[in-house]
């Protein structure tokens, strides 16, 4: 995972700081990777008590039982599949970020989250947004991208970019 709103699901890391707003520039700045961005931009966390990007696994075989439960329930839910039943899951979730500019630093603290969960058969995606605090306000030139990676051609799928990512808090986004 980057702090920069992406993770990178194959080795090496990507350094790109800006999201990639349109598939030109994604299949360039993605470099035969497959990333899922759910706010890729140039984001901050210094000096601020909790911030930071979280990891976290969760199976059938662990203790944490009900949180894949209840990711299962959401994919359900918003995937139209009742008979989804999630063996694998992870969560990477950006906490107490802002965007970085050196003119204007970010004013609001927000965190985003994607989730990926699988049965086996079927793999879902989701991006969750903070609903009270996504409120960012980068500057009209910085690149804001949400989007994700389509293996095979590196291409990427863009939900949003600098002009209408405001509006994906209010948007289901579970693509299948």
């Amino acid at each position: 995972p980057s702090l920069n709103g992406f993770l990178a699901l194959n080795y090496p890391p990507l350094y790109e700081s800006y999201g990639a707003e349109n598939s030109t520039l994604w299949k360039k700045y993605v470099e035969n990777h497959v990333v899922i961005a759910p706010l890729w931009t140039n984001l901050d966390s210094r000096n601020i008590t909790g911030a930071g990007v979280w990891v976290h696994v969760f199976s059938n075989n662990t203790g944490n039982r009900s949180d894949i439960l209840k990711i299962q329930e959401h994919v359900q839910k918003y995937s139209n599949n009742s008979e989804f039943n999630a063996s694998v899951a992870f969560a990477v979730t950006w906490k107490h970020v802002t965007i970085h500019s050196p003119y204007m630093p970010g004013y609001r603290l927000y965190k985003h989250q994607a989730i990926m969960a699988t049965d086996g058969l079927y793999t879902y995606m989701m991006f969750i947004y903070d609903q009270e605090q996504f409120s960012i306000k980068p500057l009209s030139y910085t690149p804001v991208a949400a989007g994700y990676t389509f293996p095979g051609n590196f291409t990427g799928k863009i939900l949003a970019d600098r002009h209408n990512f405001t509006n994906l808090k209010n948007e289901s986004n579970i693509n299948q």
